[in-house]
């Protein structure tokens, strides 16, 4: 059990709202009236990272999910998929504040939508955006960078299309082998992201990105390492670049991942969540 450690801020009215057990989080929780609702299709997706949040600092949820139908062609391959639910919903202006897209996450009356959006807003709600102005800065700056690495993958993944091919194939290979010494590829990303991080004080954690407790931060540093690569062949060229390369450091963002793994509140996560493919 942990309270705020600024106690100026604790209150009748905040005390109740504040204190969570298990992890150890970064700023005083700011209430919510009642659980948030986050709404996404059957998938880990965009949404898994709000999620985690939530299942990280105990805070209840609504996990809503539509439900998705794969196409598949007459060769047995995936071609698309069908989410009838949400288009249902969507002519019906549900999702408008997000451009007829998912996620959403309604929380305190309001719906909102842009997943980094909803990530900052349930890391509020559980006291995981830092301590302080300056800190809060620095977090959300290299939460960017971890973006920048994510998209870099998502752009060559849409890019090469649903269905695999020997075109797909060889660009992952291309993105995954590309020295450090060259821009774009992922091991020039993410020697330059561990090397963003602040630099460590002395005797301090290894395993938290800025300051001495959990952060938005962390959650996207571990989903970027645990959750993004999954797809087998994926995993082993992720695998083959964050091992076999003596020119790039990844420790620190090895150290914080594996941190944020091993909490039971993920690893009981992790075992219930549905079994889905996304």
């Amino acid at each position: 059990m942990y309270f705020a450690r600024n106690s100026n801020l604790i209150s009748g009215f905040l005390l109740s709202c504040i204190i969570c057990t298990g992890a150890s989080l970064s700023s005083p929780a700011v209430p919510a009236s009642v659980a948030p609702t986050v709404t996404y299709f059957d998938a880990r997706g965009r949404a898994e990272v709000t999620r985690c949040i939530f299942k990280i600092a105990e805070k209840e949820f609504e996990d809503e999910r539509f439900p998705i139908t794969l196409k598949l062609g007459a060769d047995g391959t995936p071609t698309g998929f069908e989410v009838l639910e949400f288009e249902k919903q969507k002519k019906e202006g549900k999702f408008k504040v997000n451009m007829d897209r998912l996620p959403t996450m309604k929380i305190d009356g309001i719906t909102i939508g842009q997943s980094p959006a909803m990530e900052r807003a349930a890391a509020t709600v559980c006291g995981m955006t830092g301590k302080g102005f300056a800190e809060q800065c620095l977090i959300d700056c290299l939460c960017e960078n971890v973006r920048d690495l994510k998209d870099s993958w998502r752009d060559l993944t849409i890019k090469q299309g649903f269905k695999p091919s020997p075109e797909k194939t060889k660009a992952k290979e291309e993105w995954f082998n590309k020295p450090v010494s060259e821009r774009g590829g992922f091991r020039q990303l993410i020697s330059s992201l561990n090397n963003s991080l602040p630099s460590l004080a002395a005797g301090a954690a290894d395993h938290f990105a800025v300051g001495d407790s959990i952060t938005l931060l962390d959650v996207l540093i571990w989903n970027l390492l645990k959750e993004t690569f999954t797809e087998q062949d994926d995993f082993e060229l992720f695998d083959a670049a964050m091992t076999g390369n003596n020119d790039m450091s990844v420790d620190r963002l090895n150290a914080i991942a594996d941190h944020i793994h091993s909490l039971p509140m993920i690893q009981e996560w992790l075992e219930k969540r549905p079994l889905t493919k996304m």
